[in-house]
C-alpha cells in the first residue's frame, strides 16, 4: 500500500513538472531547429569559401561531397533567392575547373591516349597538354584523383553525366588510376636506384629514412634500434605504396572493400598488383646482384690475397644476407596486410607473393653457393695441383720406383683437396652469413644447391685432371649461330637485348649464375691462368717424367672415383646433422625429415663413372705416348734401311726396335708398380724347334719356298687373299669406354700404337731385299718378345690379344711385300749369309739373344726381370 501510495505521489509531480517546463522544452526545441537551419544556411553562404579551401588542401573528394550533399537544397531553393542562385552558380564553377584540372591530371600521370579526343570542351585542355602538372608524390594523391572523377559520375548505369562531365567513365577512372600507380612505383625504384648509386660514391649515409628499413613500422615501437645490415637494399617504401594502393583502390571504388567490387575489378587489381610486385622484384634482384659483385678480385694469385678476397666477399654477402632477410620480413608483411578483412585480396595470391619472395633469396643463396665453389676451383688449383705438379717434377730421377713416390704425392694431393671441399661445405652449410640469410629458406634447399655445385666441380676436377694429363677438354662446346641475312638481325636486336635483360633475372634452380657474374668470369680466368702455369711446367719437364705423371693422375682419378662423393656426402650429412636443430628453430618453415632428405649425393654414380672414364682416358693417353715414342724410336732409321743403306744381309734387330721394347718394359714395370701384380707375363720364351709354328701365316707361305716365290705372277692375288682374311684391328682406344686398369691393356696399346706406326711407315717405302730381310727379323724378333709381355689367355677388347698384335705385324709385312721391288723374297722366309749358309730371320733373332754382348748389355734394357735372381 505504501508503494502505491509512492507512485501516485512521484506521478502527480510529474504532472507538474510537465505542466510548468513542457512550453520551456518545446521553445528550446524550436530553437535548436532553427539554429540547424542557420548553420546549414552558414554552410550554404560559405560553400564557394569551404570549396575552395579543401580543393587546395588536395582534399578533393570532401569538397565534391559537400557539394553534392548542397545541391539538391540549392537547385530547389536558387529560384526564389538571388544569394543562393549566385552561390550555386559559383560553386558549379568552381567544382567545374576541379574536375577538369583533376581529368587534365590524372591523364598526364597516366599519359592517357584519352587526351586527344574530340568531345566538346577538349579543345583548351588540349592546349594545356604541353604544361603537364606535377608528377604525384603520394598513392592518395593519384586515388583522391581517381575517387573524386568517379564520384561525379551517376550512379545508375544509363551513361548520362548528371552535374558534370569528366570525360571518363568509371572503367576508365579505375584503370587510369592504376596506371598512374604504376608509374609512382617505377619512380620510386628509379629514386632508390640513385639512392645507392650515391652512397656507393659518396661518404654521406644512405637515406634510409626515405627508402629503407625506417618507412616500415617498428613492431617493437623502439626508435632508436638499429636497422638491420642491409636493410637500405630493400625499398620498402615501394611495398607500402603497393598495400596502400590496394587499399585505396577499394575505398575509391569499391564503398570501402576489394570484396564489394566486380570481377573485373578485382581481376583488375589483382594484375596491378601482380605486375609491381615483379617489378619489386626485378629490382631488387639486380640490386642484390650488384652488391654481391661489388669486390674486385685480386690482380694476383697468391694464396693470401684470394683468402683476402675470400674475405672480403663474405663481408659484401653478410650486407646480401641482412637484405634477404631484411625482404622476407617486408614481403611477409606485405602479404599480411593483403590479406586483411579490410582489403580482402585472396589469401592464396597473397601467399603466392612470399613464395616469390623466398625463391629470390634462394636463387641468390644458391648463387653464392656457386661462387664459393668456384673460389674452391682456385684454391684446388693452386694449393693442391700446382704444388704437386712441383714435387713431381723436382723428384730425383735416379730413384727407383720413382712414379710410386708420384702416385703418392697424387693421392696427397687429392686428399688435400678432399679437405679444401669439406671445409667448403661446412662454411656454407654453417657458417654464420649464410645460416643469417636463410630464415624462410627451406635448408634443404641449401643441400641441394651444395650438391649440385658439389657435382659440378667433381666434373669440373675430372675434365681438369684429363687436361693436365694432356687430353683434350670433354666440356661441351658452344656453338655461334650465324645468320645469313642483315636485315633480320637489326630487326632482332631489340628482342635480343631484351632477353639479355631478363636473362639475368631469372631465377630457376639449375642457375649457376656464373653467365651473368663478371666476377665468375674473372674467376674462371684466373683458373685457367692457374692452370696455363702448371702446363707450362709439365712441357718443360722430361718425358719420363712426363710418362709418370701422367700415370699418377690416372691412378688419382680412380682414388677420386672411390673416394670424392662419399666424402662430399659424408661432409653434407655431419654439417646437416650437427645444426638441425639450431636451423629448424630459426626457420619460418619446418624442415623435411623424409628420408628422402639424406639421400645420396651421387646416387646413380654418375660422378664415379665420370672419374673412372677420366681415370681411362688419361692411361689410354698415358699408354698412346709411350706407343707414339716407341713407334718413332722403332721407324727412325727404317725409310733408309729400307732403300737398301743397310747390311745386305741382317744379322740383328735394328735398335730403335730395341728402343721399341724398352718403352714397353719400362711400362710394364711402372704399371705394375701402380696397379699390383707381375712385371711382366712370361719369362723369354724358347726358340721353337719347327720355325713353321712361329709364323701364323697363310699355308702358303709355311714352306722353305713360298708360293710366290716359286710363282712371281700371282704375288698380287696372295697379297689380296691375305688381305682378305686378316682381321681388321683398332688402334687406338675408344675414348668413351672404360680401360682395364692392368698392366697388360697398356701393354697391348702401346704395342698396337707402335706395330701401326713401323706399317704406316712401311707403305711409305720402297723397300729393297736387303730392307725387307731386315723388316722379316724386326718383326720375328717383336714377335718372339709379345709373350714375354702379354700371356697367353690375356683378352683384349673380345680378341685374344697375342693374336691381335701379332696380326699388325703380319700386316707390317703384308704392306712391306706390297713396297718390294724384288718379288723373289716376297713372302720367303730364308736367305743366304754372307758364307751362302741359309737362314732364316728366327736364326737371326736366337743369335742375337744369346749372344754375350746381347746378354750383357742390350738384351737388359728390354727384358723384364721378376727378381735380382733371374
Amino acid at each position: 500500500q505504501s508503494l502505491s501510495e509512492g507512485m501516485k505521489v512521484i506521478d502527480e509531480q510529474t504532472r507538474q513538472v510537465e505542466d510548468e517546463l513542457g512550453s520551456l522544452r518545446d521553445a528550446v526545441a524550436e530553437k535548436v531547429r532553427i539554429k540547424r537551419l542557420l548553420s546549414r544556411l552558414d554552410s550554404l553562404l560559405k560553400l564557394p569559401e569551404t570549396l575552395r579551401e579543401d580543393i587546395t588542401n588536395g582534399n578533393y573528394r570532401k569538397a565534391t561531397k559537400s557539394y553534392l550533399s548542397a545541391h539538391s537544397i540549392l537547385s530547389k531553393h536558387s529560384v526564389g533567392f538571388e544569394s543562393l542562385k549566385t552561390i550555386e552558380t559559383e560553386c558549379h564553377g568552381i567544382l567545374e575547373d576541379m574536375v577538369k584540372t583533376l581529368r587534365r591530371k590524372l591523364k598526364h600521370w597516366s599519359h592517357s591516349s584519352l587526351l586527344m579526343d574530340n568531345d566538346e570542351g577538349m579543345a583548351d585542355e588540349n592546349e594545356e597538354w604541353d604544361q603537364p602538372s606535377d608528377p604525384p608524390k603520394t598513392m592518395s594523391e593519384i586515388f583522391e584523383c581517381a575517387g573524386t572523377l568517379f564520384l561525379v559520375l551517376p550512379q545508375d548505369d544509363g551513361g548520362m553525366r548528371t552535374t558534370f562531365d569528366s570525360g571518363f567513365s568509371a572503367d576508365e577512372c579505375k584503370s587510369m588510376s592504376l596506371v598512374a600507380a604504376v608509374r609512382l612505383l617505377e619512380r620510386l625504384l628509379d629514386a632508390h636506384q640513385i639512392e645507392l648509386q650515391d652512397s656507393m660514391f659518396s661518404s654521406s649515409d644512405f637515406d634510409e629514412d626515405t627508402y629503407g628499413a625506417k618507412s616500415n613500422h617498428n613492431p617493437q615501437g623502439t626508435d632508436d634500434q638499429a636497422p638491420p645490415n642491409g636493410s637500405n637494399l630493400i625499398p620498402t617504401v615501394y611495398l607500402d605504396n603497393i598495400l596502400e594502393a590496394a587499399a585505396l583502390f577499394g575505398l575509391s571504388f569499391g564503398s570501402g572493400s576489394i570484396s564489394k567490387l566486380g570481377e573485373e575489378d578485382r581481376q583488375n587489381l589483382i594484375d596491378f598488383l601482380s605486375e609491381a610486385y615483379s617489378g619489386f622484384l626485378a629490382h631488387v634482384r639486380a640490386v642484390l646482384l650488384e652488391q654481391s659483385l661489388q669486390v674486385e678480385p685480386p690482380e694476383e694469385s697468391e694464396n693470401a690475397v684470394l683468402d683476402e678476397t675470400a674475405e672480403e666477399g663474405d663481408k659484401a654477402y653478410g650486407e646480401v644476407s641482412g637484405a634477404m632477410s631484411f625482404l622476407l620480413k617486408s614481403v611477409r608483411d606485405l602479404a599480411s596486410g593483403l590479406a586483411l578483412p579490410e582489403i580482402g585480396v585472396d589469401v592464396e595470391f597473397a601467399a603466392g607473393l612470399f613464395d616469390q619472395a623466398v625463391e629470390v633469396t634462394e636463387a641468390m643463396v644458391r648463387r653464392r653457393v656457386a661462387e664459393t665453389f668456384f673460389i674452391l676451383r682456385q684454391h684446388v688449383v693452386q694449393d693442391c695441383l700446382s704444388p704437386f705438379v712441383k714435387e713431381a717434377i723436382a723428384y730425383p730421377s735416379d730413384e727407383d720406383a720413382r712414379v710410386v713416390a708420384i702416385v703418392q704425392m697424387a693421392s696427397v694431393a687429392l686428399s688435400d683437396g678432399m679437405q679444401l671441399v669439406d671445409d667448403t661445405v661446412r662454411s656454407i652449410l654453417t657458417g654464420e652469413e649464410m645460416v643469417s640469410s636463410t630464415k624462410g629458406v627451406q635448408i634443404e634447399m641449401i643441400k641441394d644447391a651444395v650438391q649440385a655445385c658439389s657435382r659440378r666441380f667433381a666434373t669440373w676436377l675430372a675434365s681438369t685432371l684429363e687436361r693436365l694429363a694432356g687430353c683434350e677438354s670433354s666440356e661441351p662446346k658452344k656453338l655461334i649461330e650465324v645468320r645469313d641475312k642483315i636485315e633480320e638481325v637489326e630487326d632482332d636486336i631489340d628482342g635480343l637485348n631484351d632477353d639479355a635483360e631478363t636473362s639475368q633475372l631469372q631465377t630457376n634452380k639449375a642457375d649457376d649464375m656464373s653467365n651473368i657474374s663478371d666476377l665468375h668470369d674473372t674467376l674462371a680466368d684466373k683458373v685457367e691462368s692457374a692452370l696455363d702455369d702448371i702446363f707450362a711446367q709439365i712441357d718443360e719437364a722430361s718425358d719420363d717424367v712426363v710418362s709418370e705423371l701422367i700415370l699418377a693422375i690416372s691412378e688419382m682419378c680412380r682414388l677420386a672415383a672411390r673416394s670424392i662423393m662419399e666424402n662430399i656426402q659424408n661432409s653434407i650429412t655431419s654439417s646437416m646433422e650437427g645444426d638441425r636443430k639450431a636451423h629448424k628453430s630459426s626457420h619460418m618453415f619446418s624442415l623435411s625429415e623424409e628420408p628422402s632428405a639424406r639421400r645420396v649425393i651421387d646416387k646413380e654414380k654418375g660422378i664415379s663413372d665420370r672419374f673412372h672414364l677420366a681415370a681411362s682416358r688419361v692411361l689410354a693417353m698415358y699408354a698412346l705416348n709411350h706407343g707414339s715414342t716407341a713407334g718413332m724410336a722403332a721407324c727412325k732409321d727404317l725409310y733408309e734401311i729400307a732403300g737398301g743403306d743397310g747390311e745386305p744381309v741382317p744379322t740383328r734387330p735394328r735398335s730403335g726396335v730395341c728402343t721399341l721394347l724398352e718403352h714397353v718394359k719400362m711400362a710394364s714395370i711402372e704399371c705394375s708398380f701402380v696397379f699390383g701384380g707381375k712385371k711382366r707375363a712370361n719369362p723369354v720364351p724358347e726358340f721353337p724347334d719347327d720355325e713353321d709354328d712361329f709364323y701364323p701365316r697363310s699355308p702358303m707361305l709355311r714352306s722353305g719356298k713360298s708360293l710366290a716365290a716359286r710363282m712371281p705372277t700371282i704375288k698380287g692375288l696372295q697379297l689380296d687373299v691375305e688381305r682378305m682374311f686378316s682381321e681388321k684391328v683398332p688402334t687406338y682406344p675408344n675414348s668413351s669406354k672404360v680401360l682395364d686398369f692392368t698392366r697388360e691393356a697398356v701393354v697391348v696399346i702401346i704395342m698396337k700404337v707402335a706395330f701401326k706406326a713401323i706399317e704406316e711407315q712401311a707403305r711409305a717405302c720402297s723397300f729393297a731385299a736387303s730392307g725387307y730381310r731386315q723388316l722379316q727379323v724386326d718383326v720375328a724378333f717383336l714377335r718372339h718378345m709379345i709373350p714375354h709381355y702379354i700371356s697367353d689367355d690375356y683378352v683384349f677388347e673380345g680378341t685374344n690379344a697375342n693374336i691381335m698384335v701379332g696380326n699388325i705385324l703380319s700386316d707390317v709385312m703384308a704392306a712391306a711385300g706390297e713396297r718390294c721391288v724384288d718379288e723373289d723374297c716376297i713372302g720367303s722366309e730364308q736367305f743366304n749369309d754372307t758364307e751362302g749358309n741359309r737362314k732364316t730371320p728366327l736364326d737371326v733373332v736366337r743369335f742375337f739373344m744369346l749372344s754375350a754382348d746381347a746378354a750383357d748389355k742390350e738384351s737388359k734394357l728390354f727384358i723384364i726381370y721378376e727378381d735380382i735372381t733371374e
